[in-house]
């Protein structure tokens, strides 16, 4: 019976004379079949009384009133279509899973796509926000004028749901439906925003973009936010994204976040113009990012034919890995002690405060992250597991226990009656008042040391000289 539920322009089917009484059915080519009317208002009828209980039913069924034909506009979402559809886009370009132009519509569950013009009944799914992982929206390399690429990921992030793009000048093909009031109207506003406004609405998935910054690495003068580059004999581009780096767009197209990533390093081609980056990374997928999964395989990718342009661009990339991997180590430390119910100890770290040195360890992360993006230098090599925030150097310490152990063959001088004159008196009495400080600040800061002696020379990252002590040492 679903074949006879089929809309169609029923006058048009009609025939004249003895045969007017038969109704035959076709697909657009050709007959498939006839039926008598009789026999079909009994099957209207009986349709009708499931249409109780079944509001899809219903919907089709409406199609076969001649008061209800009506042939559909291109794009457009036809009210007895079965499939209540939020948005629509027309004429898309689509690269994956097929490299065809089709028109998009956003349904409440899934996205569908139809050939343009056709028929709403031959809707196909494209993929349903529950599978959706991941949304992408980067800049369209060897473009004339700009064009948006989007990219919907699903568990396996080596393999794309959908791929498609669009002309930054954005066509009046876009139609939101508002179904409170059932009004269409045209989207306004820039391309991307809408697009990704849509995908963000339908899936509840923001959608990633690369960050401005990246626009502004580039020496020549046009701002590109990507990095031409070969993986073995494919050419593609490679992207920054805030949470990883996507590789792509042509085939292969694939994402890798930070959190899988366990090394990056570039290395010299054996030319002075090009170069390449070496990345590892853990294989797996979405599902397997997370906490207390088992490790799986590492593998390895080499991106070959880097243009030297795009040096501080891949450099960019390389600090932003390392800023997540320290990111990602303080957590799970921060993690796994309140596991173990052991807090980091408190005794040291107030009174480094005290003397600035505290500070500088806590937030070491946070101002090494900031002076890389205020003063970027791709020529300037740093050790993201360097101990650049240390306490006191040997050196300082070898000096300063020196200058102790001076300071208290002094005292014992003095202790011992040799008061020859009035210069000596004055020289005792600054000593007796740093060992006192010195025993002051050793007992509220256990292990901690400062400089007692102004020929001492401070190096390092201490907190400079009190000026009690300057006048002391005077």
């Amino acid at each position: 019976m679903d074949k006879y539920m089929m809309p169609l322009d029923l006058p048009s089917y009609f025939n004249d004379g003895e045969k007017e009484k038969i109704l035959r059915i076709h697909d657009g080519a050709s007959v498939v079949g006839q039926i008598w009317l009789e026999q079909m208002l009994d099957v209207v009828k009986q349709a009708m009384k499931r249409l109780e209980s079944d509001k899809t039913s219903a919907t089709v069924a409406k199609t076969l009133s001649p008061t209800n034909v009506e042939s559909p506009a291109v794009g457009a979402v036809v009210v007895a279509n079965p499939i209540s559809f939020a948005s629509s886009i027309s004429d898309v370009s689509f690269t994956v899973p097929f490299r065809k132009k089709k028109d998009m519509f956003f349904g409440d569950t899934t996205i569908y796509v139809n050939a343009p013009g056709a028929p709403m009944n031959l809707c196909e799914p494209l993929a349903m926000y529950t599978k959706i992982t991941l949304l992408v929206c980067v800049d369209t390399p060897d473009k004339v004028k700009p064009v948006w690429t989007y990219v919907g990921f699903g568990d396996d992030l080596h393999k794309p749901l959908f791929c498609f793009t669009m002309p930054a000048k954005l066509p009046n093909t876009v139609r939101v439906v508002d179904k409170k009031r059932g009004a269409d109207s045209v989207a306004q506003g820039a391309n991307d925003e809408i697009i990704s406004n849509m995908l963000t609405q339908a899936s509840g998935i923001p959608v990633c973009h690369t960050p401005d910054i990246v626009g502004t690495l580039s020496p020549l003068k046009i701002k590109r936010t990507y990095a031409k580059c070969h993986l073995k004999v494919k050419e593609g581009a490679l992207y920054s994204l805030s949470d990883g780096i996507l590789f792509g767009l042509k085939t292969p197209t694939f994402f890798i976040s930070y959190n899988r990533i366990t090394g990056m390093e570039m290395a010299s081609s054996g030319s002075n113009r090009t170069f390449s980056l070496a990345i590892s990374y853990t294989a797996g997928t979405a599902l397997q990012d997370g906490i207390g999964e088992e490790p799986v395989e590492e593998e390895d990718i080499n991106l070959e034919m880097f243009d030297s342009s795009d040096t501080n661009y891949v450099s960019y990339i390389i600090q932003s890995f390392k800023k997540w991997n320290k990111r990602k180590r303080r957590l799970s430390n921060n993690a796994e002690e309140k596991k173990s119910g052991t807090a980091p100890a408190t005794s040291e770290a107030p009174n480094k405060a005290q003397h600035g040195a505290g500070e500088l360890e806590d937030g070491s992360d946070d101002s090494e992250d900031s002076a890389a993006d205020s003063d970027f230098n791709p020529n300037r090599k740093r050790d993201s597991d360097s101990d650049a925030d240390s306490d006191c150097p040997e050196e300082f310490d070898e000096n300063y226990e020196s200058s102790e152990s001076g300071d208290e063959s002094e005292g014992a001088r003095s202790e011992n009656g040799d008061d020859s004159d009035d210069d000596d008196e004055q020289e005792e009495t600054p000593v007796q008042g740093r060992e006192k400080k010195r025993r002051r600040s050793s007992e509220g800061n256990e292990g901690g040391k400062r400089a007692r002696n102004s020929e001492v020379e401070i190096v390092g990252s201490v907190a400079p000289m009190s000026e009690e002590d300057s006048d002391d040492g005077e």
